[in-house]
């Protein structure tokens, strides 16, 4: 576990000579001795290959069974680092384990207090559901009146980005949420945000059709600022959901026309598609 864990680490995949590559034989020795591995060795080796890319069902098929095996409230080292990571590498490898999300998320449901779970470990957490298509409404809720109750705290753009996605994804009953999390952005310095940050975050408000005019207005002040940093994919979506929302502000849209001609080769179709329609209601020629 360890040895695998300091290579994903450096993010270098070890390349030894042989007839087998080396993650294979790593994984077949760990197979034999994972009754011995404690949840914090568990969730590095997980870890570890999803890191490096490297899917193995058999092995993520029988860590999620020595996980089931093991009574979190009696292992200090399953902590909530460890629980996002577990729960970012099968989701990373596509090897989500329906047993297992259910009893992490249940385990998680029944702690007092959600104060240990850093902004990032929350909303890693709940992408996790949205990307296993595994939706636990009692937990969603939980998380969400804990970020409330404490005022969005030390919450960085991507962290505000992932986790109003996901929650918009899933079809949360999100109003409440999303308009505290508005609120709080907006006492934050969005220009700060990374430029997918600003996409996801405006593309999350106009898909559940929630308007929250301040909130906008920073982060389109933002995107205008740094509109040279944007993909393709993140100004269709910018753009998108502008217009989506009515927001056809011609400072905006025409501060986008040189960028998207410049990078119009970049676009998917249904991009150029999303980027065009929205050009078209903001009746930019």
């Amino acid at each position: 576990s360890n040895t695998i864990y300091s290579f994903a680490l450096i993010g270098y995949p070890p390349n030894v000579q042989g007839s087998r590559p080396f993650l294979e034989i790593v994984a077949d020795e760990c197979l034999h001795q994972l009754n011995h591995f404690n949840m914090q060795e568990l969730s590095n080796l997980v870890w570890s290959y999803a890191k490096l890319n490297h899917s193995h069902p058999e092995l993520f098929g029988a860590v999620a069974s020595r996980i089931l095996e093991l009574n979190p409230k009696a292992d200090t080292t399953f902590n909530p680092q460890v629980i996002s990571n577990i729960l970012w590498s099968f989701t990373t490898l596509d090897e989500a384990n329906e047993d297992l999300f259910r009893y992490i998320f249940n385990h998680i449901v029944s702690t007092n207090s959600l104060q240990a779970y850093k902004p990032q470990h929350l909303a890693t957490i709940v992408r996790a559901c949205v990307r296993a298509d595994f939706y636990h409404p009692i937990l969603f809720s939980r998380i969400a009146d804990h970020v409330i109750e404490t005022n969005f705290e030390s919450f960085t753009g991507h962290a505000y980005s992932s986790l109003v996605r996901s929650y918009v994804i899933a079809g949360h009953d999100q109003s409440e949420f999303l308009h505290s999390a508005a609120d709080t952005m907006c006492e934050r310095d969005m220009k700060l945000f990374s430029v997918q940050s600003i996409a996801n975050i405006i593309w999350s408000y106009a898909t559940a059709r929630e308007w929250c005019p301040d909130l906008f207005i920073g982060l389109i002040s933002a995107a205008v600022d740094r509109r040279d940093e944007f993909q393709p994919q993140e100004m269709a979506n910018l753009l998108w959901a502008c217009a989506t929302l009515g927001q056809t502000n011609a400072d905006l849209f025409n501060a986008f026309v040189p960028v998207v001609k410049m990078k119009i080769e970049d676009f998917t179709a249904q991009g150029l598609s999303n980027a065009a329609w929205a050009f078209a209601v903001a009746d930019i020629q």
